[in-house]
């Protein structure tokens, strides 16, 4: 029933207003996909969970990021949204870890179904651990000698993500500056971020995670 944690939802409104009283521009920011604590999704909401697949053995098994297919997902980010559009002290929304992480392979269907590509004879009759496997091998293991279908991957996922941010700032009626955390490698589109397609659906600024870049060269 509360899939963020009270006590920093009691907190905003208190901070937000003392920052004002300062002076001080204030915003508030939810992790949108990831969840905590890592390592066990027990006693979390009841989402549809990021999966990834062995692929030595096809094992599948459920990371604590949210998939991008939930939709009460989306849901609670409006209504955090909403509730922070509504505080006339918040000037500032923000979104981190908006996208999936390794893996998400229970959106292969969709993916395989929606965007033009070389797949196997067969392929839809396959098992469902069969599907996974392969999309799974050929994002993992085949980037760089089919990068079509490994960029055909990212695009989706960028796609996907960005939809479910302008669904979030519709719904939510936001009139603030939005802004996303992005990763700096390739600007996050090995995770499925892309900072044009976020732009485009609405998202103010797009903050750089610098502190990835291995070095300074």
């Amino acid at each position: 029933e509360m899939p963020f944690n009270p006590a920093n939802l009691r907190a905003i409104p208190e901070m937000a207003a003392e920052a004002h009283r300062r002076g001080l521009k204030f915003g508030a920011w939810a992790a949108a996909y990831s969840t905590y604590p890592r390592g066990s999704n027990a006693r979390k909401p009841g989402y549809q969970w990021a999966k990834d697949i062995s692929r030595s053995t096809g094992a599948i098994r459920d990371l604590d990021f949210i998939s991008l297919l939930e939709p009460k997902r989306v849901d609670h980010l409006a209504a955090f949204v909403a509730q922070m559009q509504s505080d006339p002290n918040v000037d500032y929304v923000g979104l981190d870890y908006m996208r999936s992480d390794r893996g998400g392979y229970e959106m292969v269907d969709r993916f395989t179904s929606e965007m033009p590509l070389r797949l196997p004879a067969g392929f839809s009759g396959w098992s469902q651990t069969r599907r996974w496997a392969y999309v799974a091998g050929k994002i993992e293991k085949e980037w760089q000698t089919d990068p079509r279908f490994y960029d055909a991957w990212n695009w989706w996922r960028a796609h996907l993500g960005a939809g479910i941010v302008r669904s979030i700032i519709e719904r939510a009626e936001l009139k603030k500056p939005l802004w996303i955390f992005v990763l700096s490698w390739w600007h996050g589109k090995q995770h499925g971020q892309d900072p044009i397609m976020f732009t485009d659906a609405g998202t103010a600024l797009l903050c750089p995670m610098l502190y990835q870049v291995p070095n300074r060269a």
